[in-house]
């Protein structure tokens, strides 16, 4: 026990001074890789490529995302002799927590945002987004600060709640760049979109390579990620902003949207007239319709409700599936299980992750176009995106599940060699949520969000009995993580079924015309720009 000890400080050692070496040149290369030139170059041969719009805007986006998983990729082999395998479950678990609660930043409007028909109101779901966002981050903090030594027993981790402020920031800088990224969609900024990418990377890597000399544990890797989270935030911000005041134009919004009166928006009843007497009352309303025009923010709320009626519940199973397991390996099997389990993980889900987001972001602008413009393209669109990356996913998968025996223990250190096996356990769940996961947002742009909640329900059932099951049962770690990975086969499989289904039953009848009682309202197509 005590060579090993030794063995590990010496290689931490010799790790730290790598990083000493490196983040000293890490500005020099991330300047080399990320120049615009290069970027305006790539963008020019695309647009002379004999290739559809579908495939170049996922060129354009993807190729961000390449940089940032071969950055990431990169930097694992440092990371793994800096951090343990336990330090890393530990990150797992906050990792996990984040992606839970993400779920809830927006309540699900942001899935609303590229489909309106005028930039105005898409602009203004924006709006409602960032300040839900806002409010939940601010109820995370207290809750956690509350909560958090039952929370640290029930975990098998009583220092990860103690981490509540982190929490907080990284919810809210993680929902702000989910509601802008997602109006960059709906505006086609691809290639803006794509420069966030390795700008996150970036600052994930430095973060946890620099934290590592002057926090060594959990916290380093968790301060790193809230950097990762952050980057590219501002550019979308400011761009969002720029749209936001274009969209307005000068109209008023009080005056010249409706002349709402304190009264009118209480209801115009008696008892509303006599309570807005008071002066400050009414101050306080003129502010809220004037100043942050609640008038027209209750105005989408309503008008989207279905959303968070059907899509936030959806959503939080979706999440429950996706990252609870890793918590209940961490409570179950210790962090050390976690830790092979989530560099596993990442592992498949960096090659998947570059494909993946820039074929959904270009399929859901192109999709909500087509709701608007010609619904009879959203079959072909359905069809083709599944076959090429089935074949896409299938190629992957048998590269990586080939080389990782060979691979791991040298490149990564003995001690994270079982996590080789993981990778094999998971390689046909991470082909189905490959496929998946492409055209995942069929069903929201469909408006049939109780399939979506259907579906998540029964794959929620499916996850936490095998891993439960596995538990009670006396099975050890890797049994648990066969079993997940068969759970979550089924649940995406079925994901598609749903998303075929109602794109061939509802496509054509929601382009035609349809009353407010049946749906919820027409889904409006997208008003893209290009950047």
């Amino acid at each position: 026990m005590a060579d090993r000890a030794k063995v590990r400080m010496t290689s931490r050692r010799s790790a730290r001074e790598i990083v000493r070496g490196s983040t000293r040149r890490i500005a020099g290369i991330t300047a080399t890789l990320t120049g615009r030139r290069k970027s305006t170059r790539l963008t020019a041969c695309l647009k002379r490529l004999p290739i559809d719009r579908f495939i170049r805007n996922v060129a354009v986006l993807a190729g961000g995302t390449l940089l940032s998983q071969i950055l990431i990729f990169a930097a694992l082999p440092l990371l793994t002799r800096l951090y343990t395998p336990e330090e890393y479950g530990t990150f797992s678990m906050y990792v996990s927590m984040i992606g839970m609660l993400l779920m809830l930043v927006s309540f699900a409007y942001e899935y609303a945002i590229t489909l309106p028909e005028d930039d105005r109101t898409a602009s203004e779901i924006v709006r409602l987004c960032l300040l839900i966002c806002v409010a939940v981050s601010l109820l995370v903090f207290a809750a956690m600060a509350v909560l958090r030594r039952p929370l640290g027993r029930w975990l098998n981790e009583p220092d990860l709640p103690n981490y509540f402020v982190l929490f907080a920031v990284s919810l809210l800088a993680s929902g702000f760049y989910q509601i802008l990224s997602t109006w960059a969609v709906r505006k086609q900024y691809f290639r803006r979109l794509s420069r966030t990418k390795y700008t996150q990377s970036i600052g994930q890597i430095g973060g946890q390579l620099a934290f590592s000399l002057l926090h060594p544990g959990p916290v380093g890797l968790i301060a790193g990620d809230i950097a990762g989270r952050s980057g590219g935030l501002l550019p979308l911000w400011r761009q969002w902003r720029r749209d936001h005041a274009a969209s307005q134009g000068t109209e008023q919004e009080v005056s010249q949207a409706g002349g709402l009166t304190p009264g009118r928006l209480a209801g115009q009843t008696a008892d509303s007239q006599a309570a807005l007497t008071d002066s400050g009352t009414a101050a306080f309303m003129v502010f809220m319709q004037r100043r942050l025009g609640w008038s027209r923010l209750k105005e989408v709320a309503w008008r989207y409700r279905r959303f968070p009626q059907l899509s936030l519940a959806s959503n939080v199973l979706n999440s429950i599936g996706i990252y609870l397991p890793t918590v209940l390996l961490a409570a179950f099997y210790g962090t050390s299980a976690a830790g092979l389990f989530a560099l596993g993980q990442r592992i498949l889900g960096a090659p998947m992750t570059l494909l993946v987001s820039a074929v959904r972001s270009v399929y859901l602008a192109e999709s909500s176009a087509y709701m608007q413009t010609d619904p009879s393209r959203l079959v072909p669109l359905f069809r083709r995106t599944v076959l090429q990356m089935l074949a896409a996913g299938a190629a992957i998968l048998i590269l990586f599940v080939g080389i990782a025996p060979f691979v791991f223990a040298p490149l990564f250190g003995e001690e994270w060699s079982g996590s080789a096996g993981y990778i094999r356990l998971m390689s046909v769940m991470y082909l189905g949520q490959f496929v998946a996961n492409a055209v995942g947002t069929t069903i929201d742009v469909m408006e049939r969000q109780d399939l979506h909640l259907l579906r998540e329900i029964i794959r929620t059932v499916m996850i936490l009995g095998a891993i439960l099951g596995a538990r009670y049962s006396g099975q050890d770690a890797g049994t648990a993580v066969l079993l997940f990975s068969a759970a979550s086969t089924a649940g995406y499989i079925l994901h598609l079924v749903l998303s075929w289904w109602s794109i061939r039953k509802y496509g054509v009848l929601k382009a035609g015309p349809k009353s407010d009682e049946s749906l919820p309202g027409p889904a409006e197509g997208l008003q893209g720009g290009g950047d």
